[in-house]
């Protein structure tokens, strides 16, 4: 994780999880260095530093979504998953554009393995 290379003193989180310790825990497991941690939910509300990283985040993220789209001459919406031009895209070019998509996302493996599976009549 990225705080094992910055080995900050402190890092401010913005917890995804609803249960707090558990997620703390689990990032103290990957952690190399001692950094004191400070989770949160909504912690962009809480801490200015998270703030201004998410504004930075977001920032970047539209640039290279603008940089992808225009590389490859199609517009795909948002690129989130829950988009549903994003959505109608990668059912689409899932194969065309391997590059584009997190194979992690439930989207994109319920894509790519409902193509590989038969339907009912093809057996």
């Amino acid at each position: 994780i990225i705080l094992n290379e910055l080995q900050p003193d402190k890092a401010f989180i913005d917890c995804p999880s609803n249960n707090i310790t558990a997620f703390g825990n689990y990032i103290k497991t990957k952690l190399k260095t001692k950094t004191e941690l400070h989770l949160a939910h909504k912690a962009d509300e809480l801490y200015p530093t998270v703030s201004a990283a998410s504004i930075i985040a977001k920032v970047t993220r539209d640039a290279k979504i603008a940089e992808l789209k225009q590389k490859i001459g199609e517009d795909f919406g948002s690129g989130y998953p829950s988009d549903p031009f994003t959505k109608k895209f990668l059912e689409k070019n899932y194969a065309k554009y391997p590059e584009l998509f997190r194979k992690s996302w439930a989207s994109y493996k319920n894509v790519a393995s409902g193509k590989k599976q038969k339907k009912l009549g093809e057996y």
